[in-house]
């Protein structure tokens, strides 16, 4: 960027607009639709192992995989950061 387009781009605020847009960044969308964050900051999620061949697992198992799960820890600052 030249001192001009600085001076003039500073008069217009429209420096002040691409900064803050270069600072924010974009909501990872597959995981804003798979992730929802608590109140207390843990993460709940689906579990994995539900999308088919349920007939070969028993009752237990399909009622505690139908059941979110929640993160904590590592994972769940991991999975925070794709959110925010």
């Amino acid at each position: 960027m030249f001192a001009s387009e600085a001076s003039a781009c500073t008069r217009d605020g429209r420096l002040q607009e691409r900064i803050k847009m270069e600072k924010t960044s974009k909501t990872h969308k597959a995981a804003s639709k798979r992730l929802k964050v608590t109140g207390g900051g843990k993460v709940r999620h689906f579990r994995m192992g539900v999308g088919h061949l349920m007939t070969s697992k028993n009752a237990k198992r399909r009622r505690r995989l139908n059941q979110p799960a929640i993160s904590t820890g590592r994972k769940a600052k991991k999975y925070t950061t794709f959110i925010r």
